[in-house]
């Protein structure tokens, strides 16, 4: 659990601890702490997913490509519901980013862009999810191609870990951006100029 879970302190010292903002700037609404708390929440939910993701696209394949696509479509699994479950709380009619369209109209750009992401994403998730479902309704045998001393990975396994590494890099990406607008939207004075 993270340490503002179990201190007894003030709801603007939550948000900063939350945020990593300075203690300068300027404070959130309640509505906006909260929902920067649930994103973060949401994101490592989320990383844990990811992690045991490439936990499962490390290990062998040559002549257990079944067994890897298990593991593989498991953990993908895991990443699709939270990927899914974020989406729908991000996007939703209370969400971060009908908060942020709200508050900081000035930011549709890069609302637009992380709505973008998100429909990308689910998309990346599913094209991955049925490349691994055809890897593991294949018939295979012990499948090895000997080059020299060098034994040659099976190309759908390599080709799904080059199209998951593909999906976790635009996740961090995407959480990167999201989080960059939370922090200049909800904990720091951008002002209008004069």
């Amino acid at each position: 659990m993270n340490d503002f879970n179990h201190a007894q302190s003030s709801p603007r010292m939550d948000a900063t601890r939350l945020a990593g903002e300075p203690s300068n700037s300027p404070c959130p609404t309640a509505r906006q702490a909260t929902l920067s708390h649930e994103t973060r929440d949401e994101h490592d939910g989320l990383l844990v997913a990811m992690h045991r993701l490439e936990a499962a696209l490390a290990g062998a394949t040559p002549g257990r490509q079944q067994a890897w696509g298990a593991r593989v479509q498991g953990d993908l699994h895991l990443v699709q519901e939270a990927l899914a479950r974020h989406v729908d709380s991000a996007e939703g009619p209370g969400g971060l980013l009908a908060e942020i369209d709200l508050t900081w109209p000035t930011m549709v750009h890069r609302v637009q862009r992380l709505r973008r992401d998100h429909t990308d994403l689910l998309r990346q998730a599913n094209d991955l999810k049925r490349r691994v479902e055809q890897l593991c309704s294949a018939e295979w045998t012990a499948y090895e191609v000997c080059m020299a001393d060098e034994v040659v990975e099976d190309p759908d396994a390599a080709d799904i870990r080059r199209k998951a590494m593909q999906l976790l890099n635009a996740l961090r990406s995407h959480h990167a951006r999201e989080a960059d607008l939370i922090f200049e939207t909800f904990y720091t004075d951008i002002g209008a100029g004069d």
